[in-house]
């Protein structure tokens, strides 16, 4: 029982940090709506993307 009354305080807490602390909650726009998929991986370029859609549309016929 003691959880779950614990549980419950911290998904409360949790629930108005969010809200006070939340950037597109309080309207604002994300800062970059065009912001680039990053990770510890280098990502394709446009045009690589597009070499490897035309060899794959190629495969195909």
């Amino acid at each position: 029982m003691v959880f779950l009354i614990w549980t419950a305080a911290f998904l409360v807490f949790y629930w108005f940090y969010g809200r006070t602390h939340s950037k597109l909650q309080a309207g604002r726009p994300a800062v970059d709506a065009e912001a680039p998929y990053t990770s510890n991986f280098a990502q394709p370029s446009k045009s690589e993307i597009r070499e490897a859609a035309a060899r794959r549309r190629a495969g195909r016929k």
